[in-house]
């Protein structure tokens, strides 16, 4: 899977996919199993959507983590989930966006 997508709903691998993981009173549920933390192992840049609109890409990070509704990029605070309008709050430029995309970036030959 090079990208995913998550929503307060959880996460897809495309805007109209089926979930895959949706996640439930804090973590995602896989083939019947509970996990409370999301680590991508391959660095990625992230970029959100909103009706065919999308942000600028941000990144790259080494390192990617989600836990409790709070997104991690090279071990900081980057986004968090506002439950009180199910959007990703970017930090960095204080805009809400319904979907966050995590997107593995191509290794270089």
């Amino acid at each position: 899977m090079s990208s995913i997508w998550l929503t307060c709903e959880g996460m897809s691998e495309q805007s109209t996919g089926p979930l895959r993981a949706p996640y439930r009173n804090h973590q995602w549920e896989v083939d019947g199993l509970s996990y409370f933390r999301l680590d991508c192992t391959a660095e990625v840049n992230v970029w959100f959507a909103r009706n065919g609109d999308r942000s600028a890409s941000y990144g790259p990070y080494a390192r990617f983590s989600m836990v409790n509704g709070l997104g991690y990029g090279d071990d900081r605070v980057i986004a968090f989930m506002d439950y009180k309008k199910n959007e990703w709050l970017y930090y960095d430029t204080g805009y809400h966006w319904p979907v966050m995309i995590v997107n593995q970036k191509p290794e270089k030959h």
